[in-house]
C-alpha cells in the first residue's frame, strides 16, 4: 500500500499535465483557427476604419474649431461653442422637421405602395415577369438622373406629363417645384423607393406557407380577414425592416434637392444633409458644418441602433417560435 500510493498519485500528476498540455494545445489550435479566418477580413476592416473613422475624428476636431475659409487666421480652438450655436439655430431646427416630414412621408407612403404591388405580383398573370421589372427599374436609375427626369419631363410647368396628364381635369402650367417643393422631392424619392419596398415585401409573401391560408379559408375566413391576421403579421417584420433601411437611407438624401430645388425657396424642401453643405461649401463656416454633422451622426446612429434592436428581436422570437 505505501508503495502504490506515491505511483498512483504520480499517474494523477502526469495525467493532469498531458490534460493541461492538451487543453493549452487545443487552445493555441483554436486561437490560430479564429486569426486564420478573421485574416482575411482585415483589409476590409482597415479600409472601413481609413475611410469612415478617420474623417469622422477629424470631424469632431474641426467641431471644436471656429474655422472661416474666407477669413485667414479665423481658425481657433473654441470647444463646444459650435454645438451650442447649433442648437440655438432655429433655421436648424426647422430645417431638422424637414427632414422628419421627407423621411416618415416617403417610408410610409413607399411600403403601402410596395406592399400593394407585392400582393399584385404575388399572383400569377400573364406577363408578370415583364411587369416585375418594369417595376424594379426606377431602384436602378441613379438619383442624379431620376431627379432631372422629374424636374424636367415629369413636373416641368410647360412640357411636363404630370400637367398633360391632370389637363382634362383642369390644371394647366402648374410649376409643381416651385409651389410644392418638398413635396416634388418626396414623390422622386417614392418612385426610386417603392421598388425596393416592393421586393421585400415580395420576399415576405413568398416566404409565406400557402397551408395556412388555405386552413383559415376552410374555417370560413374572408380574404380581409386573412391578409389582416394572417398576411399582415407575417409581413410586420419584412416591413419593419424595410422601414428602417430605407429611413436609414434616406437621412443622407442630397442628389434630389440638389438637382430638383436647391433646397428652396428659401429652405422650404431643404434637409440636414443639404444644409450641412450650403454651411460648408457656400458660408465655408467649417465649425459649424462639423458640428452639425456630429449631431446628425449621433441622432441616427440612436435611432437606427433602437430600430435594429427591434427588428432583430421580431426575427429571433419568430425563428424560436417555429
Amino acid at each position: 500500500m505505501t508503495t502504490l500510493a506515491p505511483d498512483a498519485a504520480a499517474d494523477a500528476t502526469v495525467a493532469e499535465r498531458v490534460r493541461r498540455v492538451r487543453e493549452a494545445h487545443d487552445s493555441n489550435v483554436s486561437r490560430a483557427e479564429a486569426w486564420r479566418r478573421r485574416g482575411p477580413l482585415l483589409p476590409a476592416l482597415i479600409f472601413m476604419i481609413v475611410v469612415t473613422q478617420i474623417p469622422f475624428v477629424f470631424t469632431l476636431y474641426y467641431s471644436t474649431l471656429t474655422w472661416n475659409l474666407v477669413r485667414p487666421g479665423s481658425r481657433r480652438f473654441v470647444g463646444l461653442q459650435n454645438y451650442l450655436d447649433v442648437v440655438r439655430d432655429s433655421t436648424f431646427w426647422q430645417i431638422a422637421i424637414n427632414t422628419v416630414v421627407l423621411i416618415v412621408g416617403t417610408v410610409l407612403i413607399s411600403v403601402v405602395l410596395g406592399l400593394l404591388l407585392a400582393l399584385l405580383l404575388d399572383r400569377v398573370f400573364l406577363g408578370r415577369g415583364v411587369v416585375r421589372t418594369l417595376l424594379i427599374t426606377p431602384f436602378l436609375v441613379t438619383p442624379v438622373a431620376g431627379a432631372l427626369m422629374w424636374k424636367t419631363a415629369m413636373l416641368d410647368p410647360v412640357f411636363g406629363i404630370v400637367n398633360w396628364v391632370l389637363s382634362p381635369f383642369g390644371v394647366h402650367n402648374v410649376d409643381w417645384v416651385s409651389r410644392f417643393p418638398l413635396a416634388s422631392v418626396m414623390v422622386n424619392l417614392v418612385w426610386q423607393w417603392t421598388p425596393f419596398m416592393m421586393l421585400l415585401i415580395l420576399a415576405g409573401l413568398q416566404s409565406m406557407p400557402r397551408d395556412i391560408l388555405e386552413a383559415g379559408r376552410v374555417d370560413g375566413a374572408g380574404a380581409f380577414q386573412l391578409f389582416r391576421e394572417l398576411t399582415l403579421a407575417h409581413l410586420r417584420r419584412f416591413i419593419e425592416l424595410g422601414t428602417v433601411l430605407g429611413a436609414i437611407y434616406l437621412v443622407n438624401t442630397f442628389d434630389p434637392i440638389y438637382m430638383m430645388t436647391q433646397g428652396g425657396p428659401g429652405t422650404a424642401s431643404s434637409n440636414l444633409p443639404f444644409y450641412i453643405y450650403q454651411r460648408a461649401f457656400l458660408g465655408f463656416d467649417i465649425g459649424q458644418a462639423a458640428a452639425m454633422g456630429v449631431i446628425v451622426v449621433i441622432f441616427t446612429m440612436i435611432i437606427a441602433s433602437f430600430a435594429l434592436r427591434l427588428i432583430f428581436k421580431s426575427f429571433t422570437g419568430k425563428e424560436e417560435a417555429a
